[in-house]
């Protein structure tokens, strides 16, 4: 017999992998800018660099490329790692097996400049499994840069509200909707 997750649970099994956060209050404003070829090149490799932190359960680099204020709101490094190491072994514990197959990063929006941190959004498509279940997700990154293109730090989808309510400027990006569907089974293989 086949369980049936819902899109909510699912959901907030990934969730559970990524860093929930609130940006400090700023007052916010829109300002387009032109995107510099290079600057985006830099963009999506430390979104990469993000993204895979996530599917390899790698914590700690997945932190480096957090949003620092993101990570400062929840109590710095080490309780936003050990709420993450945590987490994990309780899903291990109650015998869920999440494995993420495969990560693709689309294209970035136009960067708007939000109350002087320079914002963009990168749609992010995610296959994953859950105790031998395929699915596949739209979601979404948010890029966050305080020094104009120089350096990217990261927060997901799941930050988007909060960021909004802080940046208001943020809701103009466009963004990708979020849409769940479970997929075929892999066969299984014999030896």
């Amino acid at each position: 017999m086949k369980e049936c997750f819902s899109p909510n649970f699912l959901r907030s099994i990934y969730m559970l992998f990524l860093i929930v956060s609130c940006i400090v209050l700023q007052k916010g404003y829109c300002q387009v800018t032109v995107t510099n070829p290079y600057q985006e090149i830099s963009l999506m490799k430390d979104a990469r660099i993000y993204a895979e932190a996530a599917m390899k359960l790698d914590f700690k680099v997945r932190i480096n490329y957090t949003y620092p204020k993101l990570i400062d709101d929840q109590g710095g490094r080490d309780s936003v790692l050990n709420f993450l190491i945590k987490g994990a072994k309780e899903m291990k514990a109650k015998g869920f097996v999440f494995v993420v197959e495969n990560i693709t990063l689309e294209k970035p929006t136009q960067e708007v400049l939000i109350g002087g941190v320079l914002c963009t959004i990168i749609p992010e498509d995610l296959i994953f499994s859950l105790n031998g279940y395929r699915y596949e997700e739209s979601l979404f990154i948010i890029a966050l840069s305080e020094d104009n293109g120089g350096h990217w730090t990261f927060g997901d989808s799941s930050d988007f509200g909060r960021l909004c309510y802080l940046l208001p400027g943020l809701k103009r990006l466009p963004r990708p909707q979020y849409t769940q569907k479970e997929l075929p089974q892999l066969p299984h293989k014999s030896f």
